[in-house]
């Protein structure tokens, strides 16, 4: 059907103001996010805002420690992400719509915006969950969610969504090996793992369980097999065979996890 220039003009003004709200959306959205907080550093693709009254120099040593850890894993490029920290946990849930209030940082993919609980920054610390799991590091957590962005960008939108979707394991797996830490403890994990009985952690440890498994997987395969990141995302693993394939390396002493707790 032959489009009239009364149609087309039509549609483009349609297209016109669509882009202009999801832009007036954006912009009210991280204004939302960042509302009544200070912007302490920018410096190397990482901006920070927080409290006023934190100190910048703190700061400044939480982003660069993140930084030497993306540099290590080379999963930096010229991405920006933008870091709000909250000043409680019920102001942290609030500014994130009550959405995953039970994480330590929330990822608001596409826009590069992450937000973050309460930290103690002098002493570079997230506070955990449980008493039973590992506080981490604030430039640990900084970094994972750093190489989500990263991620998105080296692989487009629709496959990261993809993987997101179909092999998280291979996304968060991949954040975790990059930051170094994991909020399960390593010997607790291992236990777990190379049980003969399957002796499983309670449902309450779950989600930090599997975070575990994927950082095993994702170490096992980018430190300790060497592959190469476009062969980590293109192969299809099968995951019951490759997690045999670990425990059997650890029982043996062929391979050991490469973080300290």
């Amino acid at each position: 059907m032959k489009m009239t220039r009364k149609t087309i003009k039509r549609e483009a003004i349609t297209l016109i103001v669509t882009l202009a709200a999801l832009c007036i959306l954006y912009f009210a959205f991280t204004l939302w996010l960042t509302f009544g907080k200070k912007k302490i550093y920018d410096k190397d693709g990482i901006t920070i805002y927080a409290n006023e009254r934190v100190d910048p120099s703190m700061v400044a040593k939480v982003a660069d420690e993140a930084n030497s850890l993306l540099l290590k894993h080379r999963t930096k490029n010229k991405n920006t992400i933008t870091c709000v920290f909250y000043d409680s946990d019920k102001e942290y849930r609030w500014r994130n719509l009550v959405i995953k209030s039970g994480s330590l940082a929330m990822n608001w993919i596409p826009t590069d915006f992450i937000t973050f609980k309460p930290v103690d920054f002098a002493e570079n610390k997230m506070f955990a969950r449980l008493e039973c799991l590992n506080n981490r590091s604030v430039s640990s957590v900084i970094a994972h969610e750093y190489v989500h962005t990263y991620q998105l960008h080296q692989l487009g939108f629709l496959r990261y969504r993809y993987y997101s979707f179909m092999n998280l394991w291979k996304i968060e797996g991949m954040a975790e090996y990059v930051s170094e830490t994991s909020s399960f403890p390593l010997a607790k994990g291992l236990e777990y793992f190379t049980s003969s009985e399957k002796v499983q952690p309670s449902e309450d440890l779950e989600g930090e369980y599997f975070y575990f498994k994927s950082h095993l997987k994702a170490d096992y395969l980018l430190r300790y097999k060497r592959i190469g990141e476009e062969e980590y995302w293109k192969t299809d693993f099968d995951q019951t065979s490759l997690e045999q394939e670990i425990r059997e390396a650890i029982i043996i002493g062929q391979y050991r996890p490469d973080w300290e707790k």
